[in-house]
């Protein structure tokens, strides 16, 4: 099993994305609204992969957010982006984002191939 924890802004959003993620090799570990509240919650949560939307972010503001509280240091992260500026998602990679994913994602697509890089 993979375990994700999700940051999304929304409730709606996390409710979706663990719904669209049951049923495969996936086990939630837990979900948080922003970074802020997450430091405290990952040391016990161990989760493989944070997993991001960034409705709620700019896109500079999430990598800012991202370098200050060192995450994808110790945590692979996954982004799910709306819509990107041309180059932001190479930024994003250079900043240590492990993958830039449209957040468009339907429930149909096939999850059980991927593991999170370590």
């Amino acid at each position: 099993m993979i375990r994700v924890f999700i940051v999304a802004a929304s409730q709606l959003i996390r409710a979706g994305l663990q719904n669209i993620l049951a049923g495969s090799r996936v086990d939630i570990v837990g979900s948080a609204p922003h970074f802020e509240s997450l430091a405290s919650q990952l040391d016990d949560l161990e989760p493989d992969v944070l997993l991001v939307e960034t409705s709620a972010y700019s896109q500079e503001r999430l990598l800012e957010a991202l370098m200050a509280e060192e995450i994808f240091r110790e945590y692979p992260v996954v982004v799910l982006a709306q819509k990107m500026p041309a180059g932001w998602p190479s930024e994003a990679l250079r900043a240590g984002v492990r993958a830039v994913l449209p957040n468009d994602v339907s429930a149909r697509r096939d999850w059980s191939s991927f593991t999170p890089p370590r």
